[in-house]
Order: structure tokens, then sequence, then C-alpha cells
């Protein structure tokens, strides 16, 4: 049975009980007015009878990483995180001009930007440790691992350690591998 022969078994089944197409015409009629009502809603840029909504950016969740509700910061520390893995993973992937690369770099800057301050306060709180050592590690910031030696401290668990360490291990082959990047002294010319 194809989906016309369905419809028509239908219809034919409420017209024998009585109610006709009237019920389903009141109810697609009731179904465009509040479709249409929604649609409304969003051009005026209203969320509807709620207020006045925006979407969060990403510099709304770097801000969060410093807030008191526990919820809201590990939120935002998540995404941060999956902002700045999926923008390493597009800047080492697509090609250096095209328009995803830029788009990642861009992201990566807005990041590299504020993450240190962001992260600072996100390092104090158990939860978002972890993923502000990675993000630190990720982003190369080898000035932050005082900081987070202080963290890995806090640690609530195990797990949150072993992220931390790997965080710090990172950073600290990095460390060393700019050190070993000093530029040599040159040489006098030969005579």
């Amino acid at each position: 049975m194809n989906q016309a022969d369905w419809l028509r078994k239908r219809m034919r089944a409420a017209r024998r009980f009585g109610c006709a197409a009237e019920i389903g015409a009141a109810a697609l009629l009731t179904l465009a007015v509040a479709s249409g009502a929604r649609a409304a809603w969003a051009v005026e840029g209203d969320d509807g009878p709620g207020g006045p909504s925006r979407e969060k950016t990403l510099g709304d969740y770097l801000s969060d990483l410093a807030s008191d509700e526990p919820p809201e910061r590990l939120f935002a520390a998540r995404t941060v995180r999956a902002e700045v893995k999926g923008a390493l993973a597009v800047s080492r992937r697509a090609p250096p001009d095209s328009l995803a690369a830029l788009d990642a770099r861009s992201t990566l800057v807005e990041v590299d930007l504020r993450i240190v301050g962001a992260c600072t306060a996100g390092l104090t709180y158990p939860d978002t440790a972890p993923l502000c050592a990675e993000m630190l590690a990720d982003l190369e910031h080898v000035e932050m691992i005082p900081a987070i030696s202080a963290a890995k401290e806090g640690a609530p668990n195990s797990a949150s350690r072993r992220r931390i360490d790997r965080a710090l291990a990172t950073l600290i082959v990095l460390r060393q591998v700019t050190i070993g990047r000093e530029p040599a002294p040159e040489r006098p010319p030969p005579p």
C-alpha cells in the first residue's frame, strides 16, 4: 500500500465516523497560525513571550569560564574546548588560503587573545581545570605551567590529574623545544 492509498483509506474512515476534513483543516489552520506567529517573533528579534534573546558568542563563553555557576562554567569550558579543537584541526588540514582555514585562524586568534585571562579563573575550579589545561597546551601557552601545576594539586580525581599531567607534559616539551630554538650566535667572518 503506497502513501496515496493509505491517505484515501484514512479519509474514508474519517468520513464514516462523521469527522470530515473540517477537523484536519482546523488542525492545519492552528499549526499555520502558531508557526506564523513564531516566524513573526523571529523576524522582530524577539524569542516570543519570554522576551528578547540572542545566541551566545565565543567571547560570551570565554567570559563564562569565570562564572560562579558550575553548570554554566562547565558548559562554557566544553564549548570553548570543542571550538579550539575544531579550529586547530581545520587549520592543520585545510589549504592555507581557504575560507575554512581563515575562519579557523580567526577563531584561534580570538581565543588566544582571551584564553589566558579566562583560564586563569577556570583553573581555580576543579571541574574546568582539565579543560583549561588542555586548551592552554593546545594553544602553546608555556607561561601558564606554574598555574597548571597548582591546578593539578586541586584535581578531584585521577582522570582530571591525568588530563592535567598530559597538558603539562606537552607544555614542558614545548618549552624545551623553544629554548632549543634560540638563534645561534653569529660567527665572525673568516679572515
